[in-house]
């Protein structure tokens, strides 16, 4: 579990072996002095290739008596993050210092007054779309969109695989659910930028360009447009109805992800409840991450 500045909280179960990641501890034999103390440096994990040309590592610092004084991420010589002890103290810990607290994950989303921003308005609405070119003895995968004003709840079964995203259009709150392949709890991130403004949500919006293209999916016209003009290594092309429901997305990234494209196999448009937009109650359950 990590936890940032009460901003952001990120919780992950460590399920099986990790193909891509050799989790063997390794002594490099380095001593350090850090805030008077002594300690050993550890190569804690690395990839077992290359990612962008170098491996990615972690390194720890640990005294003989087992406390880490300073953790790092590289990439190659780069440091990609890094965190450093500022003061010890060895003294008896108390069980409740160490517990999660019972609020960690109650959320207060909704009683809260966020920035908003002059774009063009989404109907609330449910679109259920499919993932095309699945082989005919897999199973469905299956995306549900539900868009009650600023909020839009996305959750999307591939195989035994769960991704839910809710977010707001503002982009200052975010909460992301992923499962292992066998749709086992894996991560958990709630998400609190304070960097993203009301004004960038805006640019984000104004940067999709028109593909002067169009289709008819369920009846309904809708024009393709690239949401992502400015990257380099992924994309996103969406058809949009006139009132800016997605009824066909292309997805497509690196060699290693290739290409998705969902379709909409129904849309309808409806009031939401917020009870549909907030996450399901039992993940955000200390109990299924352990905490309690």
């Amino acid at each position: 579990m990590t936890v940032s500045g009460q901003r952001s909280i990120t919780l992950e179960r460590k399920i099986g072996s990790t193909p891509n990641i050799d989790l063997e501890a390794r002594n490099t034999g380095e001593r350090q002095t850090y805030l008077g103390e002594s300690c050993t440096v550890w190569d804690q994990w690395r990839t077992r290739q290359p990612v962008y040309g170098s491996n990615v590592s972690h390194l720890s610092c640990i005294t003989d008596d087992g406390i880490t004084l300073w953790e790092k991420t590289l990439h190659g010589d780069d440091v990609l993050s890094s965190v450093e002890a500022s003061r010890i103290e060895r003294r008896p810990i108390a069980p409740e210092e160490v517990q999660a607290p019972r609020a960690l994950l109650t959320l207060d989303w909704w009683d809260t007054d966020l920035p908003s921003f002059d774009s063009p308005a989404t109907p609330d609405h449910e679109a259920v779309m499919e993932l095309s070119g699945a082989s005919s003895g897999a199973a469905k995968s299956i995306r549900t969109i539900r868009r009650l004003g600023p909020w839009q709840f996305l959750d999307e079964t591939v195989g035994s695989r769960r991704w839910i995203l809710i977010t707001h259009d503002s982009q200052q709150m975010q909460l992301q659910y992923i499962s292992d392949p066998s749709g086992a709890p894996k991560r958990l991130a709630i998400i609190r930028p304070d960097i993203i403004s009301a004004s960038s949500a805006h640019k984000l919006v104004s940067k999709m360009t028109e593909l002067n293209r169009s289709e008819t999916i369920l009846g309904e016209s809708c024009r393709w447009f690239n949401m992502m003009p400015d990257v380099v290594d992924a994309g996103r092309q969406s058809c949009l109805t006139s009132d800016r429901i997605v009824l066909k997305e292309v997805l497509s990234g690196r060699p290693m992800i290739g290409e998705k494209e969902w379709t909409a196999v129904r849309l309808t448009r409806r009031p939401i409840l917020l009870d549909e937009i907030k996450p399901p109650t039992e993940l955000l359950d200390l109990h299924l991450w352990g905490l309690d």
